[in-house]
């Protein structure tokens, strides 16, 4: 997606895509972190749908957010991007044979 962009906007080629899929391998593994697999019913209030529609409740918001200052924008590409990798482990934890809790443990 960010070698389309800088191609449509004629900008130089930049290393974006490699940060991009190192928060992304960093931030995908923030549920197990959170949650450890150390049991079948390992999953709980962080590996649920009520966290996913939080984490899409947040990405809107963050999305919407338009920052300024460089430290701002910076903040926000990793926090989206930390947010869509958590969400994809969240996905492919649902199409398992365990699935989400709804809310789980807390």
């Amino acid at each position: 997606m960010h070698m389309v962009h800088e191609q449509e906007s004629e900008d130089r080629p930049s290393g974006m895509p490699f940060a991009s899929a190192g928060l992304a391998a960093c931030f995908g593994c923030v549920p197990d972190r959170l949650e450890p697999a150390i049991h079948p019913n390992h999953r709980q209030f962080f590996h649920s749908l009520a966290f996913g529609a939080l984490l899409i409740y947040a990405g809107k918001k963050i999305y919407d957010w338009s920052p300024e200052d460089d430290l701002a924008k910076a903040a926000r590409y990793v926090a989206l991007v930390g947010i869509a990798a958590y969400g994809v482990h969240l996905a492919m934890d649902a199409l398992t044979k365990k699935s989400l809790p709804l809310v789980g443990k807390i």
